[in-house]
């Protein structure tokens, strides 16, 4: 009965990740469309990064994921959209529309980010690692 607690944890730890990369994916998709509604050096730059944020969580981050290293860091393409976004001021509607719209997407691909990262740590609880022990030991 054990072993099938332990796996049913990992399958819902797997299934956790894997929703929350699709989430992030699917968001970060959004957000470049939602760029190019502000203005358009803003557009131009935020694309980039949101490309760069791509290529990083795609490469450094899941190796840092896959060696156990990755912990509470942050995406650095994420402070750097986060210093472009903050220099930008949406003059029109639309801009204003598309710069609210941008905010909701960060908070959403934050969290969509953080179920993807944390979802992989600790599969097996401490104190069922205990348990295991001390019946098995």
């Amino acid at each position: 009965m054990l072993l099938g607690f332990i796996i049913f944890l990992a399958f819902q730890s797997y299934d956790d990740a894997r929703k929350g990369a699709e989430a992030e994916a699917t968001i970060v998709a959004q957000q470049i469309q939602t760029a190019q509604f502000l203005p358009a050096d803003a557009a131009k730059q935020l694309t980039g990064e949101l490309v760069c944020y791509g290529r990083s969580v795609a490469g450094a981050e899941w190796d840092a994921l896959d060696a156990g290293t990755l912990g509470d860091a942050i995406n650095p393409w994420g402070a750097e959209m986060f210093r472009t976004i903050a220099k930008v001021n949406p003059q029109t509607a639309t801009e204003q529309s598309a710069y609210d719209r941008w905010m909701d997407q960060t908070v959403d691909r934050e969290q969509a980010r953080n179920a993807r990262v944390h979802s992989t740590e600790g599969i097996i609880p401490v104190p069922l690692w205990l348990a295991l022990f001390v019946i098995w030991g």
